[in-house]
């Protein structure tokens, strides 16, 4: 008998279990605490309802963020000082390779001061359907739907959400996947649709599109919010212009052994050996990106997909990024690079706590509630 097999596949099994369970008892107590019990505080002061929702969403994503840590799936941040953006309203524009990017994320930016807590997802509608999808619907996270059809109402509906529910609740950071799905299910169609217009011919990341983009520079810019787009303040006592949109930061995710991306599968059951996934930052003013032409804003957007497919080449061939796209390379920034991204244990077991005695809680009430609605 494999022995090194099985305990592999017991370890493997005992993960699923505790990710199971997390899920069963992290969720529905945002849900419960969210939509329930804090919900009169909604109406009375939403500005400090939405801050304790924030609060309760970041704790959430500790939890994701923990499974992947747990397995010993580092992040190592590389490229450009972000610090600078971690207050003010920031657009992160990243490739899109599995289902591992956005529980990744939320790993990384948890040293982000407030960013997660004030985070707005566009993300497929699919999503959604999730487990997660819940959540990220009273967070106000905004589901979009793909394809042709239908596609300026969806930019529509984008619209509106910016103005009714991001500039509302004072969100700061946007997080879009152009390329609008995963490099696998797109890279064929990517390449035929770019020889069939003349674009360039990616491998490692697929053509972007501009359509979600667009709207929010337009909405978010400097002349629109100083022209009429004027927010009412959450507690209604006062009119309060929102900042405009400041910030365009560039992600680009590299996967080790030669670009095989995790999935959140692969994270929540820990199947693949520990390995780091490097996350590699570039920042631009939004002043210095051409917002008001739509050819211009689409040249911009394929130069930085460009820059990532000879980054990404790079990478996958030498394990380091270049230092720019001119070809200059580093020791993938480990030199200049923050450190792999570690989890705060002792935090993690508070947190763990306040789920669990929380959960006990909500299941104490609604036992309550059943014997007073039955007797």
């Amino acid at each position: 008998m494999d022995w090194s097999r099985a305990l592999h596949i017991l370890k493997c099994t005992c993960r699923f279990i505790f990710v199971l369970v997390n899920n069963l008892y992290c969720i529905p107590t945002y849900i419960i605490w969210t939509l329930v019990l804090l919900r009169p505080l909604y109406h009375l002061k939403p500005v400090i309802y939405w801050k304790i929702e924030g609060i309760l969403f970041k704790w959430l994503l500790y939890m994701v963020a923990a499974w992947s840590w747990s397995a010993k799936y580092y992040i190592q941040e590389v490229g450009e000082d972000i610090s600078s953006c971690v207050n003010h309203r920031s657009l992160v524009l990243m490739n899109h390779q599995s289902t591992a990017d956005v529980p990744l994320l939320m790993a990384v930016f948890q040293n982000k001061g407030e960013v997660l807590q004030n985070v707005t997802w566009v993300m497929d509608r699919l999503f959604r359907y999730t487990n997660f999808g819940v959540v990220s619907m009273i967070h106000g996270d905004f589901f979009i739907t793909q394809g042709k059809s239908g596609r300026e109402a969806q930019l529509e509906n984008l619209r509106s959400h910016l103005i009714n529910v991001y500039l509302q609740r004072d969100r700061r950071w946007i997080i879009l996947f152009p390329e609008g799905g995963f490099l696998r299910k797109r890279l064929e169609s990517s390449q035929k649709y770019g020889r069939e217009h003349g674009y360039p011919f990616l491998s490692h990341v697929t053509l972007p599109r501009i359509g979600a983009l667009k709207v929010i520079l337009n909405v978010l810019q400097k002349e629109n919010i100083g022209n009429g787009i004027i927010v009412d303040h959450l507690n209604n006592e006062q009119v309060k212009k929102p900042e405009p949109l400041k910030w365009v930061i560039d992600v680009t995710v590299g996967y080790p052994d030669g670009g095989q991306p995790l999935s959140l599968p692969t994270i929540c059951i820990g199947s693949r050996p520990p390995c780091v996934t490097y996350i590699h930052y570039r920042k631009f003013p939004v002043d210095d990106i051409p917002s008001n032409n739509e050819e211009d804003l689409r040249n911009w957007l394929f130069e930085r997909w460009e820059e990532k497919e000879v980054m990404l080449k790079e990478f996958y061939k030498t394990g380091k990024f270049p230092v720019s796209h001119l070809g200059e390379s580093s020791d993938c920034g480990h030199k200049s690079s923050q450190p792999v991204q570690k989890l705060n244990c002792v935090l993690w077991i508070c947190l763990n706590v306040f789920f669990i005695v929380s959960t006990y809680f909500h299941c104490c009430l609604l036992i309550k509630l059943w014997q007073v609605l039955v007797w």
